[in-house]
């Protein structure tokens, strides 16, 4: 599901938004961003979640394992402490870098 809402505002369940958006790769066919770094159009959203014992903010997939979801700060696994979205970042796929707002717009 590629997500139509504001670049930047996942929303809440009671405004129409989810905290579980997500970008499928396999459907989405162009990319809205261009790197400022690498200069691809491979910026894409990425969710950041909050762990709610230590407060360790990051990108929902550093806190993702084999084995389900665990804090890379603490390591206290799911079941332990909730882990929540909220945010988003914009993350190129080909270089890695992270920006917090959207880089220029491919024209």
């Amino acid at each position: 599901m590629v997500s139509t809402q504001k670049p930047g505002f996942l929303g809440s369940p009671a405004d129409g938004g989810s905290d579980e958006e997500t970008v499928d790769r396999e459907t989405q066919v162009e990319f809205p961003w261009v790197c400022s770094e690498c200069e691809l159009e491979m910026v894409v959203p990425k969710p950041v979640c909050e762990h709610a014992r230590c407060g360790h903010i990051g990108l929902k997939s550093t806190f993702e394992t084999d084995s389900g979801q665990e804090c890379p700060h603490c390591s206290q696994t799911e079941g332990e402490t909730p882990v929540t979205t909220v945010g988003v970042l914009f993350q190129c796929d080909g270089c890695g870098e992270v920006f917090d707002v959207p880089p220029e717009s491919c024209a």
